[in-house]
């Protein structure tokens, strides 16, 4: 399964076809944004073996230049173009993929950064490669999850609020192991 209707919490086992979807997309996204690409990378909880995560691929982009976007090229593959007015963080330029065409059913959130603007998605990548060589800790993130999706089933801003405190003390603990990631 992959996709989700906007604003609803559904959690699904992990599935190891998101790989292939992530790279799939990976490479449509590397095609269309051509040399203004520095790199890609799978981030989100279905970036993390083994736990549940809402069906939504989730990408992170470092892009040379905001100015350089190919909005019209991502969004004639499908992409939904919101500029930085749908994120919880400025610096990020957020695209998002639908299933259907009424725009209800959210299968992909595209993040792009501008190099020097992104500390929010190494600190996603930071938190995805802790958790997955910490599955204990992986493990507690989905009861987390499990919890928060049973209490906020049709409110998403404060299902992600709800997990803000435990993502910010992993990436403490991986900041403090000093886990290298390589962008």
């Amino acid at each position: 399964m992959l996709g989700m209707a906007k604003h609803e919490i559904i959690l699904v086992p992990h599935n190891n076809s998101w790989k292939q979807v992530y790279k799939n997309a990976r490479n449509e996204i590397k095609q269309i944004l051509g040399a203004n690409v520095i790199s890609i990378h799978h981030i989100g909880s279905t970036a993390i073996n083994g736990i549940v995560a809402k069906p939504i691929i989730d990408i992170g982009v470092i892009i040379k230049r905001i100015e350089w976007l190919n909005i019209a090229g991502m969004e004639s593959a499908g992409y939904v173009y919101y500029g930085n007015s749908n994120s919880f963080v400025p610096e990020d330029y957020y695209f998002n993929k639908f299933k259907d065409e009424h725009k209800n059913i959210e299968t992909h959130h595209i993040h792009c950064y501008t190099e020097d603007n992104c500390e929010n998605l190494k600190n996603n990548i930071l938190f995805c490669e802790y958790l997955n060589s910490h599955p204990e800790i992986a493990k507690h993130y989905e009861e987390l999850k499990i919890n928060l999706a049973y209490t906020y089933l049709k409110d998403r801003i404060s299902y992600c609020n709800g997990k803000t405190d435990f993502c910010n003390n992993v990436v403490l603990m991986a900041k403090e192991r000093e886990i290298t990631i390589h962008l």
